[in-house]
């Protein structure tokens, strides 16, 4: 019955089920990632899809907001290394500013719905930097 709603042959039905579970098994597998949680701040994960790289993450709050002009700025340094060596390479860095994000939502919430976003995210709320040391 199915077959014949989407005028499709057996044959074809078939090959484009099979097609499709090997896909979402494809993308699954190269998709896959594991997070090692060191600290609060810091985490390493390791993917699938460049298994001889490991990337690093560390996080820390309370910077200057250019923005904002106040201290709430959170940086997440970004770093990689090889599996096979200690040396860390740094990549960029993302800021994210918490007055911006939730900018829209507070506004929501303050005009009644009149104003603002039911959804966190404001535009412009994060960025990324190259700061090499």
């Amino acid at each position: 019955m199915l077959i014949q709603e989407n005028n499709l042959t057996a044959i074809e039905w078939v090959t484009y089920k099979s097609r499709r579970i090997l896909l979402s098994l494809f993308y699954k597998i190269r998709n896959h990632q594991n997070v090692f949680y060191q600290n609060a701040p810091k985490f390493k994960y390791w993917e699938l899809k460049n298994p001889l790289t490991i990337k690093y993450q560390k996080s820390s709050y309370g910077y200057y907001c250019h923005k904002c002009d106040e201290h709430h700025l959170e940086k997440s340094r970004n770093f990689e290394s090889s599996i096979w060596s200690n040396k860390l390479n740094y990549v960029d860095t993302l800021c994210v500013c918490e007055d911006i994000l939730f900018q829209p939502l507070e506004d929501y919430k303050a005009t009644g719905g009149e104003e603002g976003n039911p959804l966190v995210g404001g535009s412009g709320y994060c960025w990324r930097l190259n700061e090499k040391k």
